[in-house]
């Protein structure tokens, strides 16, 4: 049976709405901050490489840490914004008064050139 388009907006609308839980709350996160460490390499000319001599660890290492972990400890993920001139703060905020708008980094990322080429 063939979904109605409308039918199918209402579901993806309503996914996006509902408060997401704290694995989903943890992978936003993760996701926000590999973006602006990405987006401060870019800017800065820094490279993989450059970036395992500062974290004091092999190139491949890097490209897992940038690419396949999603659960990095926050431990690393200070070592990390250090290494490319981000200070990391994490600021709890009530519930009612901050919503991400997933629209907003969708933009970002479309304006971002790592992982295009």
């Amino acid at each position: 049976m063939k979904k109605n388009s409308k039918n199918i907006y209402k579901e993806i609308e309503d996914f996006f709405l509902e408060e997401p839980d704290a694995e989903g709350k943890a992978w936003d996160m993760i996701h926000d901050f590999y973006h602006l460490v990405l987006t401060e390499m870019e800017k800065k000319g820094i490279r993989q490489v450059d970036l395992a001599k500062k974290l004091n660890i092999s190139p491949a290492a890097v490209s897992k840490l940038l690419n396949k972990t999603p659960n990095i400890s926050l431990r690393k993920m200070v070592e990390l914004a250090d290494s490319v001139g981000l200070d990391l703060v994490i600021t709890p905020v009530r519930k009612d008064m901050y919503k991400t708008k997933p629209k907003s980094m969708m933009v970002a990322e479309d304006k971002a050139k790592y992982g295009k080429e």
